[in-house]
């Protein structure tokens, strides 16, 4: 069975009850800023997943469940040494624990259910921020650019003088180290 979503909410109620042993979860976050204003989304944020039922107890509050989460995107951006542009996937996934009592702000395994409405909108939108990257990289032995004539160093060696150095820095070369 697949989840309804209303106002960013799903019932997770059907499953804490035994009535059925999985909720699927498919649907795209709503296109907002996220803040990242060197990234392209070149899809939408993907969000899919499911709650699932993992043990029964003989009282209601004694089952265990769970939610499997992924989010991902298509994302087009620039290397953070190079300026490459770079297009790639990002995503991540995350499996937490669902209880109806109250758990503490900086909980990271657990999601309160309170009146057993998870809010699956802020559930993604969380994991998919908090795990953005800051900076993006080519590759990880990207060279960069070179600091006096801006050559992409990756397509080989620059003809610059390198050999000048900067007269506010000359004194450094005067340091000796044991």
């Amino acid at each position: 069975m697949t989840a309804e979503i209303k106002d960013g909410k799903i019932s997770v109620k059907p499953v804490y009850n035994g009535e059925i042993s999985e909720l699927l979860i498919d649907f795209d976050l709503p296109e907002e800023n996220y803040g990242f204003d060197d990234v392209i989304f070149r899809s939408p944020v993907k969000v899919t997943g499911k709650v699932v039922g993992r043990a029964q107890g003989t009282q209601k509050n004694e089952g265990y469940t769970e939610l499997y989460i992924s989010v991902g995107a298509d994302i087009e951006t620039e290397c953070a040494r190079c300026l490459e542009t770079i297009c790639e996937y990002i995503g991540f996934e995350k499996t937490y624990g669902l209880t109806e009592s109250r758990v503490s702000d900086d909980s990271e395994d657990y999601i309160s259910t309170v009146g057993a409405e998870l809010d699956i909108m802020e559930c993604a939108r969380s994991l998919f921020i908090l795990n953005f990257p800051t900076r993006f990289l080519c590759s990880e032995d990207c060279k960069g650019l070179c600091g006096s004539c801006g050559k992409n160093l990756n397509k080989g060696e620059c003809d610059c003088n390198k050999k000048e150095i900067d007269p506010r820095l000359a004194v450094l070369k005067n340091l000796k180290f044991d």
